[in-house]
């Protein structure tokens, strides 16, 4: 398993654990935090994906999805990293 599998893995469970955790006190900040996480997977799917269309090119996790934006199939990754640019994680969300 690559390092990008095991972010994206380890993505998908902070937000299970999040959606798990939440309630009428904390829902403001693990949406703000889920938002975060799902950010991270964006770039992490983006830059994967770009390794595999294109090899000879390297990009960093942090800008590669903004090269999708103008690229159909594909743009939708682009504009959600363009969506999910402002949100921080908050507080670490523990398993």
């Amino acid at each position: 398993m690559t390092i990008t599998d095991r972010e994206i893995k380890s993505a998908s469970d902070v937000i299970d654990v999040a959606l798990a955790r939440i309630d009428k006190t904390n829902r403001g900040e693990i949406a703000t935090s889920v938002l975060a996480v799902i950010r991270n997977l964006n770039d992490h799917i983006a830059y994967k994906l770009w390794c595999e269309l294109e090899p000879n090119q390297n990009a960093s996790i942090k800008n590669v999805a903004k090269n999708f934006i103008n690229r159909p199939p594909f743009k939708y990754i682009g504009v959600l990293r363009l969506v999910f640019s402002n949100f921080k994680i908050h507080f670490e969300i523990n398993f």
